[in-house]
């Protein structure tokens, strides 16, 4: 997939970045109204293209018309930009901060620009959910934001590899940070990180992934690209939470409780658990636990998840999971696998892959 057009300049901003000009909502509207007629002239992705063709060629046009959409929501001055993206312009402009060059540096500047990509492509999926998806397909466009979201990870990434990701850069990196997690995620976990916890959980005989804190489905959406089975529930899934949302996976709105209690009790909810291949007590699955709150959340759920491997994505304690919790997999679970990811400044996450210890065995 080709990148988008924002890092071909050194300013993506000017006054709106300062606080001096907010949002339009009415050219945001002609935005996403200019998008759709663009569609409608191409004939549209699904209806100009037979089933035939190779998928390559949806996704060449979906990047042509998402090129397009961003300039349309970047003329006079960000005044165009839709909710998501606008956030980080404000979180940045709090700051006294603007996104160029010059501001956060060549660094910042490059990292900035791909999770703008990613915000604009979130604002962009939220007005087309409005019209029912006219001519992308839901799937599409969630393999799309993974891949940029993707894009954003290996920027932050590499600048992790060079040293120019640290505490010193937390003016830009917080906005960015909670801009994107509220329709991304929290952790730094791209589509590398997914493939490597799938080739793990491989070899441990898994091939269904129950993650029943999903948020927004990023996480489910990158390890099914990665070729697992994912079912994925969330007491309240992103997407529903308005203006700011955003759902990149089919998501049940249940709590951790229904789901498991759906599967002991042999009842195949569709919402739980739709084409089921195993229960969640099997060996071919896995629970799928990613930055839970400092509460016992966390820990509920473990207890509720009668299989024996778990995949954790987040720190010791610090931010992630309550004590319970990490006394819990200290004394009742065995990592068998540690993955690193890039981590924000002032924390420090993994991916650590754990197989419960069953009655006579030990650490």
């Amino acid at each position: 997939s080709s990148s988008s057009s924002s890092s071909s300049s050194s300013s993506l901003s000017s006054s709106s970045l300062r606080g001096e000009q907010l949002p339009d909502a009415a050219g945001y509207c002609g935005a996403v109204l200019l998008f759709i007629a663009l569609s409608s002239v191409s004939g549209g992705v699904q209806s100009g293209v037979s089933c035939s063709d190779d998928e390559v060629n949806l996704e060449s046009l979906l990047d042509q018309k998402f090129r397009e959409y961003q300039k349309a929501c970047r003329q006079q001055d960000q005044a165009h930009q839709g909710p998501r993206a606008q956030a980080l312009l404000n979180l940045l402009s709090r700051r006294e901060v603007s996104l160029s060059k010059e501001d956060v540096g060549e660094t910042g500047f490059e990292c900035l620009s791909a999770g703008l990509d990613a915000l604009e492509f979130a604002d962009l999926w939220a007005l087309l959910r409005e019209q029912n998806f006219p001519d992308y397909s839901p799937e599409l466009l969630a393999n799309k934001a993974a891949i940029l979201y993707d894009a954003f990870v290996k920027r932050i990434e590499e600048a992790q590899l060079r040293g120019h990701f640290g505490p010193a850069s937390a003016l830009w990196s917080s906005p960015c940070r909670n801009a994107l997690a509220t329709c991304f995620a929290f952790p730094l976990m791209g589509q590398a990180a997914a493939d490597a916890i799938a080739e793990e959980l491989r070899k441990l005989g898994v091939s269904r992934v129950w993650d029943v804190m999903a948020g927004t489905g990023l996480h489910a959406r990158l390890l099914t690209r990665a070729g697992l089975s994912v079912v994925a529930s969330d007491v309240m899934p992103s997407e529903k939470i308005p203006h700011v949302g955003a759902g990149w996976f089919p998501i049940a709105a249940q709590t951790a409780e229904a789901v498991f209690e759906a599967v002991d009790d042999g009842q195949k909810k569709p919402e739980a658990a739709a084409a089921a291949t195993g229960a969640a007590g099997s060996s071919s699955s896995a629970l799928f636990l990613a930055w839970p709150p400092r509460t016992p959340a966390a820990l509920g759920v473990l207890k509720l998840f009668p299989g024996d491997v778990l995949v954790y994505v987040g720190d010791s304690g610090a931010w992630n999971g309550c004590a319970s919790f990490h006394e819990e997999l200290s004394k009742h679970w065995l990592e068998v696998r540690c993955i690193e990811i890039p981590s924000w400044p002032h924390t420090k996450d993994s991916v650590r892959i754990y197989r419960r210890l069953r009655a006579g065995q030990s650490l």
